[in-house]
C-alpha cells in the first residue's frame, strides 16, 4: 500500500513480480488508470498511525537495540501500549 507518489509503472511491476499487488492508486491525469482496493487503501492509515504512535517511544525511535532479536520484543511492548 503507498499514496500516489508511488505510482510508476516500474514500481507496480516490481510489486507483482515479487507476488504481491499493488494498492496504490492511480494519479489523477493518467491516461489507463489501474483497478485498485478501495476499501483496502482507505485501511492503510491503521499503519500509518501504529507507527506515528510508535515514534513516541524515544527507545523505539531511535533504535538502540542493535539486533533484530532483541529490536522485536520492544515492538511487542510498544504495541501492547499502543
Amino acid at each position: 500500500m503507498a499514496d500516489k507518489g508511488y505510482d510508476s509503472s516500474d514500481f507496480v511491476q516490481l510489486i507483482e513480480d515479487s507476488g504481491g499487488s499493488a494498492v496504490i492508486p492511480p494519479r489523477s491525469n493518467a491516461r489507463n488508470p489501474r483497478e485498485y482496493d478501495k476499501e483496502m487503501y482507505k485501511r492503510r492509515n491503521l499503519v500509518e498511525h501504529f507507527f506515528n504512535r510508535m515514534k513516541q517511544f524515544r527507545r523505539s525511535a531511535t533504535r538502540y537495540e542493535e539486533t533484530a532479536k532483541s529490536f522485536l520484543p520492544l515492538v511487542h511492548f510498544v504495541a501492547v501500549f499502543v
